[in-house]
């Protein structure tokens, strides 16, 4: 919502990684790569969009700078 226009139904998460520290598995699992991380984010925003009946757009950009 940070800096939303009232009548914005798209959105872009950028998320970026300089290699300091790796991903914990929020399932338990072996810790995850920044690919894995940023396509489990991928999966999320298709199921909310799913979830909203294609009203809103949401897509996650993985900027590597290593």
């Amino acid at each position: 919502k940070y800096l939303r226009h009232p009548n914005c139904s798209a959105g872009c998460l950028v998320v970026s990684y300089a290699g300091r520290k790796g991903f914990r598995n929020p399932d338990g699992g072996p810790n995850l790569s920044f690919d894995q991380v940023i396509a489990r984010l991928k999966a999320k925003a298709a199921e909310v969009q799913t979830q909203q009946g294609g009203r809103i757009r949401l897509t996650v950009v993985g900027l590597d700078l290593r």
